[in-house]
């Protein structure tokens, strides 16, 4: 699976629950209501929803997936999520995430923007609800205007994610310390570069495991070894990506031959 697209709603606000300050904040006590995420299929748009106690499928399937695009993500969906899970969430999908709100955040001098305000702008779309009433209304049994409103967020944000990747230029509301100065437009250039370790571990794990079959005493610890040398060959460079914005490194049949070439994410 190539690219999802990520979000969440959660059963109580900050506000509810006395948490006022930035620094008392924790999204991991607002406790998931519906979460939900978007991806092509068959060249069809796929919606999957999961409530809170399908929390394990949830994360499955962002872990299958390459790229999770979404909003704020890893400052807020992610750090909501932590509670259902040992592992750290964060550290976990952070590598294969495209957060539209940090991405933007060079081009903005570091003004935060909303999902709303950018779909508003550049797509003439808008939430049908604002998301301050979401956990009330899950709470109040209205479940499908909250799985309603989810949708509508996951594709506000594949939408936005491709046109600001098609066109380059992002229209927000500009703010000075919550007052807005007005309306804003910057050049954005999003792409990915791909660090592939395969580049620079290939030969010698060939050479390894050439050694080993020509080698006629092989312990179990190093058939141990030859087998996982065997399996990360047989892997493929996919499961080696780091991505960051810049320029994408493509894994030559050659080492020493190393193609560079720009490629919009």
């Amino acid at each position: 699976m190539d690219t999802i697209f990520f979000d969440l709603e959660t059963q109580h606000t900050f506000q509810e629950l006395g948490m006022f300050k930035g620094k008392d904040r924790d999204p991991a006590k607002l406790r998931i209501s519906l979460a939900g995420v978007l991806y092509e299929e068959d060249n069809n748009e796929t919606y999957k929803f999961f409530s809170e106690k399908q929390t394990d499928e949830l994360l499955e399937i962002l872990k299958q997936a390459n790229l999770v695009v979404g909003h704020n993500v890893c400052r807020f969906d992610y750090k909501c999520m932590q509670q259902y899970y040992k592992e750290n969430i964060v550290d976990l999908l952070y590598e294969k995430t495209f957060d539209t709100l940090i991405k933007l955040l060079p081009y903005t001098d570091d003004c935060w923007t909303s999902l709303d305000d950018l779909a508003q702008l550049n797509l003439g779309m808008c939430k049908p609800h604002s998301g301050e009433k979401i956990p009330k209304m899950w709470r109040d049994g209205l479940h499908k205007e909250v799985e309603d409103y989810l949708r509508n967020d996951l594709k506000m944000t594949k939408d936005f994610y491709n046109y600001a990747k098609k066109d380059g230029k992002v229209k927000y509301t500009h703010k000075d310390f919550g007052r807005i100065v007005g309306e804003r437009e910057v050049d954005v250039k999003w792409w990915c570069v791909v660090c592939i370790d395969f580049i620079r571990t290939r030969n010698e794990k060939k050479r390894k495991v050439k050694e080993m079959e020509d080698s006629q005493e092989i312990s179990e610890e190093t058939k141990s070894d030859k087998n996982e040398w065997k399996q990360m060959l047989d892997s493929g460079w996919k499961s080696h990506l780091i991505f960051y914005d810049s320029k994408m490194c493509v894994l030559p049949e050659d080492d020493q031959k190393v193609e560079i070439r720009n490629k919009e994410w």
